[in-house]
């Protein structure tokens, strides 16, 4: 009698982990100045808005320029003191690899022209001449800022990073790691046109 209840129960547990259905989660919203689309299927049904959108923070306070308090912000307007984090140090090491395989072709200290321009978080110059923009090239070359003891160091105070360009794919990149540290392997996320994907959408594509 007490194999077959046991055969039961065993017969039940794999019922219920077999009819487990993948379910389909849809998240968008706001962040670095455009839209974003996450889609995922896991087998819990869990919502991660909130550890997103936390993620999203600290991505923001380490590397955005258009939020003044931010660390990078910070550094460009001169503060030495700030210890950069995790997020900043793998940012400024992929855009210095960048930055060599193009020949300085990607350099992020471009950040005073892009402001000039009126590309930036900063007003623009009334008018650009080649002189003003021979005066701003002196601050710009990537291998003009170091790093000694988690802080950066700049040739020049007036160099102003800006790694924008980069920021949007990086955050792609953060939230996939994320998603898979939840052993979810089937997603696709977009901001703003950059596009991380793994793995197969709920028709087997």
């Amino acid at each position: 009698m007490k194999k077959y209840f046991l055969l039961g129960c065993i017969t039940f547990l794999m019922s219920c982990s077999t009819s487990k259905k993948e379910q389909l989660s849809r998240l968008e919203g706001f962040v670095f100045g455009t839209t974003y689309h996450i889609t995922y299927v896991d087998n819990d049904g869990i919502n991660y808005q909130k550890s997103i959108d936390s993620l999203f923070h600290l991505v923001n306070k380490s590397l955005s320029t258009y939020m003044p308090t931010s660390d990078i912000s910070k550094i460009n307007k001169g503060d030495t003191t700030v210890v950069i984090d995790a997020y900043f140090k793998e940012v400024l090491e992929k855009s210095k690899h960048l930055n060599k395989i193009t020949d300085g072709y990607f350099d992020p200290t471009v950040g005073n022209l892009v402001n000039a321009w009126g590309f930036g978080p900063k007003k623009p110059l009334n008018t650009m001449s080649e002189r003003v923009v021979d005066s701003m090239m002196q601050y710009v070359g990537l291998h003009k800022v170091t790093v000694k003891d988690a802080k950066i160091v700049k040739q020049y105070p007036e160099i102003y990073l800006d790694f924008n360009s980069i920021a949007k794919g990086f955050g792609v990149d953060i939230i996939g790691r994320f998603l898979e540290s939840k052993k979810i392997t089937n997603y696709l996320i977009e901001i703003g046109g950059e596009i991380r994907a793994r793995g197969k959408n709920q028709k087997d594509n």
